[in-house]
Formats: structure tokens, C-alpha cells, sequence
């Protein structure tokens, strides 16, 4: 969901690919948003999915068993 602002900031700050274009383009472009996929799910994604386990688990020690 983030790849448009990824090209906007490659495109303004990074590389113009206007001047260079092609396939250069194209791997730059890949490999940023690769990047920046990779880093939203370590720093982000992934920690709010160890929270959500540790409060379903602490939830379900809490709560009395249907058995």
C-alpha cells in the first residue's frame, strides 16, 4: 500500500527516472519498495503481531475454561 509514496520519494530525492529510465528504473523502483516492505513488517507489522499473541494468550489464561 505504500509503493506510490515510495516512487514519489525515489523519484524526487533519490533518482530521476525521467533522465535514466528503462530497466534501471524499473530494479531501483523494485528493490526500494522491497526494502521498505521488508522494513515496515520488522519494525511494525510483526511487533503488533507478538503483542496481539501475548494479549490472546494472556487473555485465554484468564478466562475460565468451557470444558
Amino acid at each position: 500500500m505504500t509503493h506510490k509514496s515510495v516512487f514519489h520519494v525515489v523519484n524526487v530525492y533519490i533518482f530521476d527516472s525521467k533522465r535514466i529510465g528503462g530497466g534501471a528504473t524499473f530494479f531501483v523502483f523494485a528493490a526500494v519498495t522491497l526494502l521498505t516492505a521488508a522494513l515496515l513488517y520488522f519494525l511494525v507489522e510483526r511487533p503488533v503481531l507478538v503483542m496481539r499473541s501475548q494479549l490472546r494468550d494472556k487473555r485465554e489464561a484468564l478466562s475460565p475454561s468451557h470444558q
